[in-house]
């Protein structure tokens, strides 16, 4: 079950085998009416959790006398995630910023990727890295606002557990649909403008690209190579817009009310799947 890297690593792995084995379970069990055995699996994944607070709107926030504290901002690809920790870490300077795809940059660079790319193999160097920068922090006792997808339960959990492990007190969970209207715009508009650029790309172009917007900020690329102006006044980049905003509602109802209504519901002992 370890993987040999570190608390956070650890954690995420295990959470992940015991997320998949009651997963398996549930389906054996599920057409059977024994709910309570149903629970009894999910039990397993939830002693790997612990509960955070969950912050509706970033306005709930009042952190500017706060100790060792987290904040966790989960949401999908090109949701506003560093822009939403951008915008908290002006509001609260003494916290520091861990951000997921900062380090997937920063480990692309090394010369480790620099002729193969093998991403099952960065996803374990990014885990293993964002565990080091946690536990670096809980070392100088400092607040953090991490950044990461988190849009699922044993996911959160691990993170959850890592840090409450490592002494905070305080964890928020907060995700970008609370973030200010203006940056979820901003953030729509801009994933927008990376799919309309990469559907003028050739097929291998486009995959690389596409592969890249994960780990680099792609705007300026684009505004160099084509009229942004014009293409956001085109109808089929208008049409990306209203996809996207469609397409941002319904995952988020599906991967993350939903989860957590579960997740709430298995804490508090109701059936499962009721």
């Amino acid at each position: 079950m370890k993987n040999n890297g570190n608390l956070y690593s650890n954690l995420m792995a295990q959470s992940y085998e015991l997320f998949e084995a009651a997963r398996q379970e549930s389906i054996k069990l599920m057409g059977q009416d024994r709910k309570a055995e149903i629970r009894n699996c999910w039990k397993k994944v939830i002693d790997v959790t612990r509960r955070a607070t969950v912050v509706s709107s970033y306005k709930e926030f009042h952190l500017e006398s706060a100790k060792k504290t987290a904040v966790i901002i989960m949401g999908l690809s090109c949701t506003g995630k560093t822009t939403v920790s951008r915008f908290l870490s002006k509001q609260y300077p003494e916290f520091e910023v861990i951000g997921f795809d900062e380090i997937g940059m920063h480990l692309l660079r090394a010369d480790k990727y620099k002729y193969i790319f093998n991403p099952s193999l960065l996803d374990k160097d990014m885990v293993i890295q964002m565990g080091e920068l946690i536990q670096d922090a809980a070392k100088r006792n400092k607040n953090v606002i991490i950044e990461g997808g988190y849009s699922s339960m044993n996911a959160r959990g691990a993170v959850i557990k890592t840090l409450r492990t490592l002494g905070y007190k305080k964890i928020f969970l907060l995700s970008t649909l609370s973030a200010p209207e203006e940056i979820q715009e901003t953030c729509e508009t801009k994933r927008a403008l990376i799919y309309q650029y990469a559907n003028m790309l050739e097929e291998r172009e486009k995959a690389d690209f596409l592969l890249r917007t994960f780990y680099e900020d792609v705007i300026p690329e684009i505004e160099k190579s084509i009229d942004v102006r014009k293409v956001m006044d085109s109808m089929s980049f208008l049409n990306h817009v209203r996809k996207i905003k469609k397409q941002r509602n319904e995952e988020w109802l599906k991967d993350m009310v939903l989860i957590q209504v579960e997740y709430d519901l298995l804490l508090a002992g109701a059936d499962l799947f009721a």
